[in-house]
């Protein structure tokens, strides 16, 4: 019998199987409830291509030996200022803050549909998916997003999910559908038509609509906090699809909650502005001295001083303030596409997330 055992969150979780029918798999879910433990049974298909893909999936039974520990929860400090990880209580609750800013995860160039145009397969398997989004520009892709929570088991939510939107998006009256659905709401905003025109030199909307939706889309899970088994859940598409995973976290204002938040992710297209930014450094100061710099770019040497991993005698002072860390960074000629993001990440690999900046 295959076995697997992992940690999560101080929770040990353990996935046995296989089993040849469902009625086996419930009567081990019944005895593992009995012994005190949270289990349930999934599906995984061998081949998720084929529209029979759950008459050869295998079943499993996943449960966990141990509840939760309780965890103190995350504090980013900027400028002295406290704002605490926000923790949505539902996936509609995290949709809501998301589809805000769905231009910055997905670029300047992008346009995203909150249709929830449902997609059928030719079996009669449908889902709904929370969005779509279309990247313009020299290589136009789509995407089919879903917006998730990390509570929510990935092979019992995700995985199924996603099941349902491949085979969905397989189906030539599906992909028909779905493009008279994008069709009409562009061609219902003047501005959106117009700018689809100019980003992609398109003449005909219908027929680049048309194009684009017959190739394959990018299937990306935005949510609040990714985990190892999130990956893993997803790596069954990747033999077929390009897969994107979008941890998008929100810290509240300490004494005055979400009104007055900060965001932290990492977006997925770099935007026009930021290539401008780039070229512009270089013209300007003549040879090649501005580069860009992550976090990983940096090694930690000790008391919240960090040492360029190319050039050690490049340091800067993560104890400092978050203004004077990006100063210290024009002045070697360095720059960084996300700057609290940045700072954040360094704080937190010198352990400074709960200790105050100096001036």
């Amino acid at each position: 019998m295959e076995e697997r055992e992992w940690t999560e969150k101080g929770v040990t979780w353990i996935r046995e199987g296989t089993y040849d029918t469902t009625a086996e798999a419930k009567a081990v879910v019944r005895e593992r409830k009995a012994e005190g433990y949270g289990a349930y049974s999934i599906k995984v298909p061998d081949d998720y291509r084929t529209d029979s893909y759950w008459t050869n999936a295998k079943t499993y039974v996943v449960y966990r030996t141990k509840e939760p520990e309780k965890s103190t929860g995350q504090v980013l400090l900027i400028d002295g200022v406290k704002y605490k990880l926000w923790t949505p209580q539902s996936e509609d609750e995290f949709e809501q803050v998301v589809k805000k800013h769905t231009q910055e995860i997905f670029g300047e160039q992008s346009i995203y549909f909150d249709r929830k145009q449902k997609l059928k397969s030719l079996s009669g398997i449908g889902s709904i998916p929370d969005g779509y989004t279309t990247v313009l520009g020299d290589s136009p892709q789509w995407h089919v997003v879903e917006m998730e929570l990390s509570a929510h088991l990935p092979h019992d939510h995700v995985v199924t999910q996603l099941n349902r939107f491949t085979l969905g998006i397989r189906n030539p009256s599906t992909q028909n559908n779905l493009v008279k659905a994008i069709y009409d709401y562009i061609s219902g905003d003047d501005f959106l038509a117009l700018r689809l025109k100019k980003e992609t030199t398109c003449t005909d909307i219908h027929n680049f609509l048309a194009d684009l939706i017959s190739k394959q889309p990018v299937l990306t899970v935005i949510i609040e906090k990714k985990t190892e088994e999130l990956g893993e859940a997803l790596s069954i598409f990747r033999r077929e699809y390009q897969i994107e995973i979008v941890e998008f976290q929100t810290f509240v204002r300490e004494g005055v909650g979400l009104p007055v938040h900060a965001h932290l992710f990492e977006p997925i297209y770099e935007t026009t502005k930021e290539k401008q930014k780039q070229v512009m450094r270089v013209e300007i100061e003549g040879k090649e001295l501005s580069k860009k710099v992550t976090a990983s770019d940096f090694a930690y040497k000790s008391n919240g001083v960090f040492a360029m991993k190319a050039d050690p005698s490049i340091t800067i002072d993560v104890k400092k303030r978050a203004k004077i860390v990006s100063e210290r960074l024009e002045q070697q000629g360095l720059w960084t596409k996300w700057s609290y993001s940045f700072y954040y990440s360094l704080r937190k690999k010198a352990g400074l997330l709960n200790t105050p900046t100096e001036e």
